[in-house]
């Protein structure tokens, strides 16, 4: 069985894996952490306030399957909590020379996304017009990118930044998002 480890994004877990043989009991334990988590304290809880929660299985650069978790319901050591920010839907795909990231940010205008990058760590928050509508993410890139050679595009509610990877590090610079 897999332990638990952060994953490049900074919410992700190793699941249960025998080369891909779970047995009916590993994926009951699995999910069942998941919705112990959900116990949310309904006191907590403004009114008309949504509970987003999802989580994204995914594959390890090893081969070991992943749970991505996004949302508004962050884990904390007093259980789970609700925060004002959503936490969004990320990939991050590594392709040799150049890396891309993919982030979900439904219901939010290109001029009210911020992207930056420092080191290793590319941050995406953004303001919604709705008030429920507050993204951020802390992204791990795999390794430290050329600055100059970010682009970043938004169009249907999704933002796509592409960057080149750089062997030597430099200072945080903010994305211009075309």
């Amino acid at each position: 069985m897999g332990k638990k480890k952060p994953s490049k994004s900074g919410s992700s877990e190793r699941i249960p894996s025998n080369d891909f043989k779970w047995s009916d009991s590993d994926l009951l334990r699995m999910f069942g952490s998941i919705f112990r988590e959900l116990q949310i304290d309904p006191d907590e809880i403004e009114r008309g306030s949504p509970i987003i929660y999802g989580f994204n299985l995914k594959f390890g650069e090893d081969g070991k399957p992943m749970l991505e978790r996004f949302g508004n319901v962050q884990e904390s050591p007093a259980g789970a909590r609700l925060t004002d920010e959503r936490e969004p839907l990320v990939d991050v795909i590594d392709n040799g020379k150049e890396i891309t990231v993919i982030a979900e940010l439904p219901g939010v205008r290109k001029d009210d996304i911020t992207v930056k990058v420092a080191g290793n760590i590319l941050k995406i928050s953004a303001k919604g017009y709705e008030q429920s509508r507050n993204y951020f993410k802390r992204v791990h890139l795999p390794s430290e990118v050329e600055k100059k050679s970010i682009v970043a595009k938004y169009t249907n509610g999704i933002i796509e930044i592409r960057m080149e990877k750089l062997k030597g590090g430099d200072d945080e610079r903010e994305i211009k998002i075309e």
